[in-house]
């Protein structure tokens, strides 16, 4: 983990008016649009995108003869036109490179292409829209253009991109574009430039920090064996460690606090921003050290969780250390957990370790109890 001021001194905010590539003061981060992006010249691609995905399902659940393996075939050959600022493009799916090259051409840069292949072969497909953070440690999504059913991501909460010739990871705000977007009123242009703003601002002010790809394993582990408070913790720790505390409260607007207060399920984030407003630099700091002592604390509550031997299988002899299980099997851990709940070790063992991640929380926050009435959303 490393510990990475993720803010500069600079006293100039940016933000963006529609149509130009503005920049101005301003309360906020840096968001500067540059327009690449155009959904009415991505029709035509969308459309076969979503026939391809409805046929793959068809074949996928209920099987197919070659008539509908012909029809697949078809519309990953047939020719469809992108357009964009810079002209118009023929591309066709089953050439993904020349179709990455005609976005760029047309002027669709906000916009790439991902492309994976199943276990039964089959492509599945990702368009994102991105905007590129510069100062940041990861760049952002913003808008999941189309998502096909069944795209693998290990984390939701992470996509990787290809960017210059090799594969990069995102965060994926595009999590929150629902949620966000209802925060405004007026008319599809006016809210989505609002809500690409919000966007930026939470990825560049607290995302940055509370996310990190090397709490993956650790989440999935969480989400599969539903441990809320774990999620919570590990990321209430990497924002006290990660984060200057006294940038974020100047960057803190009242849409980024009103989302954390009504729309993302973690309290512990949200009492923090709140208590950022009277903090002094010494309270600050002392967040902090007490992010780190929850870091080592929390460590080894994992290590010990992840250490407890668990009986494996009728076949096998002998118990075997949960590590061992859960990392052979990370890609399918919904199939295993049934297996594990057969031993009610485990139960007492995941109790322990969602009660030191609570723990964790109240040490950072400098609070008995944490406050449980917030309203927020399962991520």
């Amino acid at each position: 983990m490393s510990f990475t001021t993720l803010f500069s001194n600079s006293g100039a905010a940016y933000t963006t008016t529609s149509g130009a590539s503005v920049y101005s003061m301003g309360a906020g981060t840096a968001y500067h649009c540059n327009q690449g992006y155009d959904p009415n010249g991505l029709q035509e691609l969308l459309k076969t995108l979503r026939e391809y995905d409805l046929l793959r399902l068809i074949l996928e659940k209920r099987g197919g003869n070659m008539k509908l393996v012909t029809a697949i075939t078809q519309l990953l050959d047939a020719k469809v036109h992108v357009s964009g600022p810079y002209g118009r493009q023929e591309v066709s799916l089953n050439r993904p490179d020349a179709l990455r090259s005609a976005l760029g051409m047309v002027g669709q840069t906000d916009v790439k292409f991902n492309i994976r292949r199943l276990e039964h072969g089959l492509p599945a497909y990702y368009i994102a829209r991105i905007h590129r953070d510069w100062w940041g440690i990861y760049s952002l999504i913003v808008e999941d253009v189309h998502l096909s059913p069944g795209y693998p991501l290990l984390d939701p909460r992470f996509a990787r991109i290809m960017t210059v010739g090799r594969e990069r990871y995102y965060l994926r705000l595009s999590l929150f574009r629902e949620q966000v977007a209802a925060m405004f009123t007026g008319n599809e242009k006016e809210i989505r430039t609002q809500a690409d703003a919000l966007l930026y601002d939470l990825g560049r002010c607290v995302f940055q920090g509370a996310w990190h790809t090397d709490q993956r394993f650790a989440f999935v582990f969480a989400n599969v064996f539903n441990l809320p408070q774990l999620r919570n913790a590990i990321e209430l720790v990497y924002l006290s460690l990660s984060c200057d505390l006294s940038a974020l409260r100047r960057f803190l607007t009242p849409a980024m606090q009103q989302f954390f207060d009504d729309c993302y399920g973690n309290p512990g984030i949200s009492q923090l921003l709140h208590q950022l407003e009277t903090m002094t630099g010494t309270e600050m700091n002392e967040i902090s050290q007490r992010g780190l002592e929850a870091y080592q604390q929390l460590a080894n509550a994992m290590n010990n969780t992840l250490a407890e031997k668990i009986r494996w299988t009728s076949s096998w002899q002998g118990a075997m250390p949960l590590w061992k299980i859960v990392v052979a099997n990370v890609n399918r851990l919904d199939t295993v957990k049934k297996q594990l709940v057969i031993d009610h070790a485990i139960d007492s063992v995941i109790m322990t370790l969602e009660e030191s991640a609570t723990e964790c929380a109240k040490m950072i926050l400098g609070k008995d109890t944490l406050n449980e009435e917030l309203p927020g959303k399962e991520l």
